[in-house]
């Protein structure tokens, strides 16, 4: 059975199980999880599914982030994982979150934004997009221009289950930005909205009034989706 947060906390309050809601308090988004935290959560997460879990800003060490992420996977604790605002995250953590993106048969969407994308955790994550069943990605303010725009979109470009690419305050400007993103919508078949609202305007879009968009890159591709860019009205 699916529960949210605040069903299961009512559930377990109903059982008398003081310990577990002490436990599930510490999900909540702010909330510091070092890496004692993060082992005791596993008795709530093998116990029961969430709808969502929200790890936003919880200063997740490098140890607690691994065994906790590594527990999510295992377990298929989540549809819905929000890790944003974790920058201190290493290289053992984004090879969990990339194993954890590989293996659920649960997890539709993932919430990784205002982290620096570049490097390891670029090529991690693309990597892990290849076989992934997301089909809602929100990578909003996670330095993506240049380089680790493009190994995103290799990834993407073969996907075939994402639906929903959210690229908000990204910097995206460049001429190779944009020849990036024509690549995406050009050989990706499945993806229905692609965000790109507060990046500078040196990306146009603009729609027609059957919702069918152009994207103005070097030529126009029309896409069968929307792009959503709030900061332009045409």
């Amino acid at each position: 059975t699916i529960h949210t947060f605040r069903a299961v906390q009512f559930c377990l309050l109903a059982n008398s199980l003081p310990i577990i809601l002490c436990l599930i308090a510490c999900l909540h988004q702010g909330e510091r999880l070092d890496h004692r935290s993060c082992e005791a959560l596993e008795v709530v997460l093998k116990s029961l599914h969430f709808d969502f879990i929200n790890l936003q800003a919880a200063q997740l060490e490098e140890n607690g982030a691994s065994s906790l992420l590594d527990m999510i996977s295992y377990y298929e604790s989540t549809t819905h994982l929000d890790i944003s605002d974790n920058s201190s995250m290493g290289t053992s953590s984004w090879k969990a979150l990339a194993h954890l993106i590989k293996q659920s048969v649960r997890l539709s969407r993932l919430d990784v934004c205002n982290m620096p994308m570049v490097d390891y955790p670029a090529q991690s994550l693309s990597k892990a997009l290849l076989t992934s069943r997301l089909t809602v990605l929100h990578l909003r303010n996670a330095q993506l221009s240049g380089v680790p725009l493009y190994t995103l979109v290799g990834a993407l470009k073969t996907n075939k289950t994402l639906q929903e690419l959210h690229l908000t305050n990204n910097l995206l400007n460049s001429y190779q930005d944009a020849l990036q993103l024509g690549d995406l919508l050009r050989y990706n078949s499945t993806l229905q909205t692609l965000e790109l609202s507060n990046n500078p305007s040196a990306i146009p879009f603009v729609s027609n009034p059957n919702d069918i968009s152009v994207c103005v890159i070097n030529c126009c591709v029309k896409c069968s989706f929307k792009i959503l860019d709030n900061t332009r009205r045409v």
